[in-house]
């Protein structure tokens, strides 16, 4: 049912602004709780559906949206007739309720599994990430096809045959450990710019630890990326239908070479281990790069309607 009056919808928000929370803390140090709520509410900037799914508390276009003034309206309440002026893939499957022509972001991102990305990435960049597990002889990283899964693990190549998992991909171990941490390169990603890079470091044992970071740093691209490998990542963009999300990138220490290793379009914030005042001024800085990509779409700049 739709809220019958402002106070009802803003109690009834999905992931309502005052009830932000991040492992118990209160999203309070990004965003204004009340002001930015009754703002969504009353008197929003865009009205944005999310499509299948919804944004929970703990992911980050909630907070760029909260930080924006765009309200985020769900399937259920499109289907109950809410306008919107722009929707957004959100997760993977069907997109119920779009009203037609509605811009759509993230349209053509339907798949983000690894083998995808696996593919994807050799066609862009020309080099390989997946490996054969029959025939590669050396360690190499096993994990699952399903995204969001973080059960990385090293084996020992070649397989044998039955010690293959047909649900797993096996892929090169890229070496990224420097002083007993390994660091992944967490990349924004809107409209194929590439608006900040978080450096993760975590211990080498806990590599594939996602949420064990003993520290985060936000930087501009060009302080990570050379200007030919930022055009590769928006050409893989491009490629994967991504208009918003984030990649994870490795640097092989051996090679040089960038390798991503995996795609979300439903990216959580903030990043762990990221001090409270630098994501206060990273979630500026993202919310800004979200807000120019909306007004390029709605104003015909982007080639996804």
């Amino acid at each position: 049912m739709m809220p019958q009056t402002w106070l009802e919808g803003l109690q009834q928000a999905p992931g309502a602004v005052g009830r932000m929370r991040w492992r118990g803390r209160q999203v309070a140090p990004y965003v204004e709780p009340l002001s930015a709520a009754l703002r969504q509410r009353v008197a929003p900037r865009l009205r944005i559906l999310t499509t299948p799914r919804s944004p929970s508390i703990y992911q980050a276009l909630t907070l760029f949206c909260a930080l924006n003034g765009d309200r985020i309206v769900t399937a259920e309440e499109a289907a109950d007739g809410a306008p919107h002026d722009l929707a957004i893939r959100f997760g993977e499957g069907d997109m119920p309720h779009v009203a037609g022509g509605v811009p759509i972001l993230n349209r053509a991102c339907e798949d983000i599994s690894k083998r995808h990305v696996e593919q994807v990435f050799e066609e862009v960049f020309g080099y390989a990430l997946a490996v054969d597990p029959l025939t590669h002889d050396g360690p190499l990283v096993e994990k699952s096809d399903e995204n969001y899964r973080h059960d990385g693990r090293i084996v020992q190549g070649p397989l044998p045959p039955e010690r293959v998992r047909g649900e797993a991909v096996y892929e090169r171990l890229v070496d990224t450990v420097k002083d007993g941490e390994a660091r992944d390169l967490r990349t924004y990603v809107c409209g194929g710019a590439v608006p900040l890079v978080f450096v993760k470091r975590r211990p080498e044992v806990k590599r594939f630890a996602a949420a064990e970071n003993t520290s985060v740093t936000a930087h501009e691209a060009e302080e990570v990326f050379s200007a030919d490998e930022i055009a590769q990542i928006g050409r893989f963009c491009v490629a994967m239908g991504l208009d918003y999300g984030v990649l994870d990138v490795l640097r092989d220490r051996h090679d040089g070479r960038i390798y991503i290793v995996d795609v979300a379009n439903t990216p959580a914030w903030p990043p762990n281990g990221l001090p409270v005042e630098e994501g206060r001024r990273t979630a500026r800085i993202l919310a800004k790069a979200f807000r120019r990509l909306t007004d390029d779409v709605l104003a015909g700049r982007s080639p996804r309607h």
